[in-house]
Formats: structure tokens, sequence, C-alpha cells
């Protein structure tokens, strides 16, 4: 079962997690935000990139924190990885006035 945490409890401490951005790529860019610091990662190469996560504490993020961060984190997890999926999504973290930054065209 995949474990939430909350935007408000994610802002206290974010340099304490890895985040990563696992929202669809039109998704995504249609944003064109995302938060400070968070790598971007393909939801469906999860299994291609999980190593690079390995050891750390790890919060992954979509659009409304359903289906896709909620795979991510699982499967993460079933991996041996600490993994948080933030409830909301990105949605949460901008609705709740949490800092944004733009997306960087080397990121797209």
């Amino acid at each position: 079962m995949p474990r939430s945490i909350t935007a408000a409890t994610l802002s206290h401490s974010p340099d304490d997690y890895i985040l990563v951005d696992v929202r669809k790529s039109a998704a995504r860019l249609a944003s064109n935000q995302t938060i400070r610091n968070a790598l971007y990662r393909s939801h469906t190469d999860v299994i291609d990139w999980l190593h690079t996560v390995r050891g750390k504490s790890v919060v992954v993020f979509c659009v409304h924190g359903h289906e896709v961060s909620q795979g991510v984190c699982s499967t993460l997890i079933s991996h041996g990885i600490d993994a948080w999926y933030l409830e909301g999504g990105f949605d949460a973290w901008a609705g709740g006035g949490q800092p944004t930054i733009e997306i960087e065209e080397r990121d797209q």
C-alpha cells in the first residue's frame, strides 16, 4: 500500500526527500511549473530509473495524487525504496500556495 504525505508536511522539510515529478508529459508541459529541485521521470519507466533513488527517501507527485503517483510509489516500495506520494498531487501543492518554479526548457 503506498504511503502519502501532505503538501503542508512536505513544505516543512522538502530537502529531506528526493522529489520526483511523474506527471504525464502533456499535463506537465501544460502547467509549465514544477516543485523546486524536483527530478522529472516518466511514470512508465520507473523500473529503469528506480536505481537512481535507491537508499533515499522519495516523494513522487503527479497532477492529482491518484493512479500515476500511487502506482509509481507502490513500485518503488516493492523494490525496497522509502517512497511516498504527494496527497492531492501538484495541484494540492500549487493550490495550497506552496512555491513552484518554471520548468526549464532542458527539463522538458
